[in-house]
């Protein structure tokens, strides 16, 4: 797909964004938009503000510019708890679909090429689809959160290989990352009940390892410890309970070539690593107000409340709320997407999916630069940011699951 954009003018965005960049790595001028240091050999970007302030920022379409999806219709055209959709260069879509664990491969055209896996402990089968990635052009990589363990195949169905993976101690399995190498990065998480059955009430957020893997699933290093995400821990009905923080805080993990991106989200800012575990940079917008207010409390009581159905959960929501433990600080961001360009998303803004989830994302360029900030289209859930598009899931007035493209206008 090609942006609409004149050459030209794209060719000249992005020399005046070399300039800029070229401009800050050289001098650090305060009076440009961000500056760069050179801290014991980690590079430090802070941006004082967006370059989008000075105009031409970027944009997504209004409408799709390809839409999949019918309300009634052909079986392998109606979607139910779609987990991914990913694009090959080519133009093919692949949507996973977790209501049946299947994987659809869609042409560019949206017409239906070839559906595999399905739900069971069999080759190729899951028991929960997870994340997907694309291996070597036309493989993809598929992730299965409940075995756990990951499958490869290729984008006509045929199962190459696969894993079921055993977890190296108490933590959980959580998600799989490839680097262009083709080393995988095994992401776990740390519950704190599993780590300490004491804990009293409040917020917890232990650390979790990091794992670097090959094809086969050994393990050959542990790339770091980072932070998993927050939980809390309340009273409610006369004993302890566990669940989610308002506004909590999470890790979030992604790959851009052989370096290795981690954003904790208890600030605006973004770590990249090398597969061993060696700090390389730090991108941030330093100062961003996150306390916790009155009002957010309130937002998020409002979701929480669009959940109940019957009177015996109101009940229930009310000791929850009674018992619940808000954070002074509300998470900087709730997701993380890198693109093939090398720019990096992050979902800012108030978040409570699937009620309230945020429509602005914010975007660094790949030196890390903060460009600025933009909103998708309403009911959309983006999966993954193309060159000139917006790849995701749109929902309809019913709930009806579709996946719709978006020019990227930039």
């Amino acid at each position: 797909m090609k942006s609409d954009s004149p050459p030209s003018r794209t060719a000249n965005r992005m020399l005046i964004l070399f300039l800029w960049v070229a401009a800050g790595c050289a001098n650090g001028d305060s009076h440009s938009s961000f500056t760069v240091r050179d801290s014991a050999g980690i590079r430090i970007i802070e941006s004082q503000f967006a370059m989008w302030e000075s105009g031409d920022p970027w944009s997504v379409s209004s409408e799709p510019t390809l839409s999949i999806g019918e309300r009634d219709g052909e079986e392998a055209l109606q979607f139910f708890r779609i987990r991914g959709v990913l694009r090959f260069e080519d133009g093919k879509i692949a949507a996973l679909n977790g209501g049946s664990n299947t994987i659809r491969i869609f042409g560019p055209d949206g017409s239906l090429l070839s559906e595999f896996g399905g739900s069971g402990d069999g080759p190729g089968e899951f028991r929960s689809l997870g994340s997907a990635h694309i291996f070597r052009a036309d493989t993809l990589i598929i992730w299965d959160g409940r075995r756990p363990g990951f499958s490869f195949f290729t984008a006509s169905g045929q199962l190459v290989q696969s894993q079921t993976l055993t977890p190296p101690g108490t933590e959980r399995l959580d998600g799989l990352e490839l680097l262009s190498d083709g080393r995988l990065l095994l992401e776990t998480y740390a519950s704190p009940l599993t780590q300490d059955p004491g804990r009293s009430v409040g917020i917890h957020r232990d650390f979790a390892p990091l794992i670097l893997m090959d094809r086969e699933g050994a393990i050959l290093d542990t790339v770091g410890m980072f932070p998993s995400a927050e939980l809390g821990i309340i009273r409610i009905a006369g004993g302890l309970g566990m669940g989610l923080v308002p506004f909590g805080k999470n890790s979030w993990i992604d790959t851009r070539g052989n370096s290795i991106l981690v954003g904790t989200a208890e600030d605006m800012e973004v770590s990249v690593f090398d597969p061993q575990g060696r700090l390389q940079s730090i991108f941030r917008v330093p100062e961003v107000e996150l306390t916790l207010l009155g009002e957010d409390r309130d937002w998020f009581v409002e979701q929480l409340s669009k959940r109940v159905k019957t009177p015996e959960e109101r009940e229930m929501l009310e000791a929850v709320i009674e018992g619940m433990v808000f954070p002074e600080k509300k998470a900087a961001y709730s997701g993380m997407l890198v693109g093939p360009d090398g720019t990096v998303w992050l979902r800012t803004g108030r978040h409570f999916p699937p009620e309230g989830p945020s429509r602005e994302w914010t975007v660094f360029s790949p030196e890390g630069a903060l460009l600025g900030a933009l909103q998708l289209p309403e009911r959309f859930e983006v999966f993954e940011f193309g060159s000139d598009y917006a790849l995701g899931v749109w929902k309809d007035e019913m709930d009806v699951e579709f996946i719709h493209l978006y020019r990227l206008n930039r």
